[in-house]
């Protein structure tokens, strides 16, 4: 049985784990004052009756005729719902570094915060069986960033795509269901059920897989799993970081490892 399945109540706990952070108006310096970012653009993307509640962050300054990467940040249980708010705490523990001062200048880029009501699948029942191409929400999420593109200066040669527990889980499936269309993927303590062509889908993705050995609610089995099956394909750039002592919420140490931000923001297709 699917492994996830078994378990939502504890993804509703670890969701609880997340919230953390001042909101998505404000970052803290190291000083720990509050530090005020852009203010997100709140809409809702609708793609073939499936609809996708999301927060754009655009880069704090942004020089004409100039296209940004983005970042696809996929939330954790916690923050599922249809009230496109519910998202922002998981995603401080990447705007933070993102936001620093130095990272604000080296690697200006968009943020894009889909929210989910239940699942990456967007699905209350599924199977697994189902083919990647009929699932609708992780299709939607990849119209909305191509849609989205059009109105602003995205580069959609540089999309990167990332997410924590739940949305550890939601980065590899929207990887898997459209492999060419990301430059990079970092999911963390996630979990996934990789079906006979997975592997072979996402061997040519760079990856950077986290996850914490004292996890207790996704057991790190789970991304060691994903990556000896890179491994084994061949895989053209993939990485695995394990933090001995770190447990579920090890995505504040991962989005704060040094070399994070420059090997996620050196992929290009």
């Amino acid at each position: 049985m699917f492994w996830g399945m078994k378990r939502i109540a504890i993804f509703l706990w670890a969701g609880v784990v997340a919230l953390w952070g001042m909101g998505d108006g404000y970052c803290q310096d190291k000083g720990g004052k509050a530090k005020e970012m852009p203010e997100p653009v709140v809409d809702t993307f609708s793609y073939k009756r499936t609809e996708v509640p999301y927060r754009l962050y655009r880069p704090v300054k942004m020089e004409e005729g100039k296209k940004y990467p983005i970042i696809v940040f996929l939330h954790g249980s916690g923050g599922c719902g249809k009230d496109n708010q519910a998202q922002v705490p998981d995603l401080m523990s990447l705007l933070k570094p993102l936001h620093a001062p130095r990272a604000r200048e080296e690697y200006p880029c968009f943020t894009f915060a889909p929210q989910t009501e239940n699942n990456w699948r967007g699905e209350k029942f599924y199977t697994v069986d189902t083919p990647l191409k009929d699932v609708a929400l992780p299709n939607a999420v990849i119209q909305c960033v191509k849609a989205l593109a059009k109105k602003y200066p995205i580069d959609l040669n540089r999309v990167y795509l990332t997410g924590l527990s739940l949305g550890g889980n939601g980065t590899w499936l929207l990887a898997e269901c459209d492999p060419d269309f990301f430059a990079a993927a970092a999911p963390i303590c996630g979990y996934y059920e990789p079906g006979e062509r997975t592997f072979r889908e996402l061997r040519k993705l760079p990856v950077w897989i986290f996850h914490g050995a004292k996890d207790s609610v996704v057991p790190m089995s789970e991304s060691r799993k994903m990556h000896k099956g890179l491994q084994q394909a061949r895989a053209k750039d993939v990485k695995y970081t394990e933090y001995p002592n770190a447990g579920h919420n090890c995505w504040h140490k991962a989005y704060a490892e040094p070399e994070f931000l420059p090997w996620l923001f050196a992929q290009k297709k």
